[in-house]
């Protein structure tokens, strides 16, 4: 059974007493803390859940998987993931649905939750979207898999091209200053966290060439990056290796 867990900024780690009728599903965080709570997804349920453990409903139906737009329940999810929400409180997603499902294969779809309830699915997009900012603009990576950062406005960039075959891409996530972190696989001898600026200045904040495993240290080194996130203030949480590991700059 998945739980919900909370550390403190110095390492106490409890677990959050969910509801009695949530302890038998899913319970997963997708999103950033933000005033103490977080973002879950349940059984195609979403949920805010507080620092208490409690769980406040906002859209979806228990079980029920689908694509469906509406307010509340009227709503329905299939598989939503990096659910962010923007300084305005609308939830930005990506929702997959499995080949099965559809005539066309494996399909992303991107989503939006506005401050009421209303889900609503946006156009389709060629970027596979990996990350909403929270003044609303977007990062993915392209058919190339290039990094590219979409503006509120639709204009689109290149702010980092691929570096072929041996480089993988296992996660990213942005700052309110608009920092772009991304979570690399390089080769087999290099697990790394390197930041882009929005000027497009590029530089590694974790990570040592050659030396693979968790470390403490400046840079320190990283084994396989499963998770990253930044927190309101800036600072940068990876899940490496078993273990939360915050990244000071």
């Amino acid at each position: 059974v998945d739980r919900v867990r909370k550390v403190t900024p110095g390492g106490a780690v409890t677990t959050l007493p969910l509801p009695p009728g949530n302890r038998a599903t899913s319970y997963y965080p997708t999103s950033e803390a933000v005033d103490g709570s977080v973002l879950a997804v349940s059984n195609g349920v979403i949920a805010r859940i507080d620092a208490a453990g409690v769980s406040h409903f906002i859209a979806g139906q228990a079980g029920v998987a689908g694509i469906a737009d509406g307010v509340g329940t009227k709503a329905s999810f299939t598989t939503p993931q990096r659910l962010v929400e923007d300084g305005l409180g609308n939830i930005w997603l990506t929702d997959t649905v499995p080949g099965p499902m559809t005539d066309v294969g494996v399909k992303v779809y991107h989503r939006k939750i506005a401050p009421d309830g209303t889900v609503t699915t946006l156009a389709d997009d060629p970027v596979g979207i990996a990350y909403w900012g929270k003044d609303g603009t977007r990062w993915g990576l392209d058919a190339d898999r290039n990094v590219v950062r979409i503006a509120t406005d639709g204009t689109r960039a290149v702010v980092r091209r691929s570096r072929g075959i041996d480089e993988q891409i296992t996660g990213m996530t942005a700052d309110r200053a608009g920092n772009l972190y991304l979570a690399l696989r390089e080769g087999a001898g290099l697990y790394a966290v390197r930041k882009i600026t929005a000027a497009g200045i590029e530089t590694v904040v974790a990570g040592n060439p050659g030396a693979v495993g968790l470390r403490a240290g400046t840079p320190g080194s990283l084994g396989p990056i499963d998770a990253i996130t930044t927190a309101p203030d800036g600072t940068v949480y990876v899940m490496s290796e078993g273990a939360l590991v915050r990244i000071l700059q």
